[in-house]
């Protein structure tokens, strides 16, 4: 599906959930987008935190995470951030209660 030309004067905004990109997108935004924290990856600003994982894997942060694209559908390079919106596969609790609840064992380190 085409989105509508954008009237004169006015620029649109297309964004796309990353599980529906092309491929090639795909393998971009993961390489580029270093400080995405999932239960199978863990960024230098998480470490010796109790913070939690925000998404369950890769997979899941594609498909919680919009980006820019062109009409075209193919990933938008004049962009450089995305919008995520966290799934928390293990809850919010460990920050506030520590490693005492069953799957917190492992939030910091």
């Amino acid at each position: 599906m085409v989105p509508p030309a954008a009237s004169e004067g006015e620029t649109m905004e297309l964004m796309r959930r990353g599980t529906a990109l092309h491929e090639d997108d795909k393998r971009h935004v993961l390489a580029a987008f270093v400080h995405r924290f999932t239960m199978e990856r863990r960024p230098q600003w998480a470490r010796g935190t109790l913070y939690m994982p925000q998404f369950r894997d890769d997979a899941d942060w594609l498909a919680n995470t919009l980006f820019h694209v062109r009409r075209n559908g193919r990933l938008d390079h004049r962009f450089r951030g995305c919008q995520s919106t966290p799934s928390w596969p293990l809850g919010k609790g460990c920050a506030e209660a520590g490693r005492h609840l069953p799957g917190c064992e492992h939030v910091a380190g």
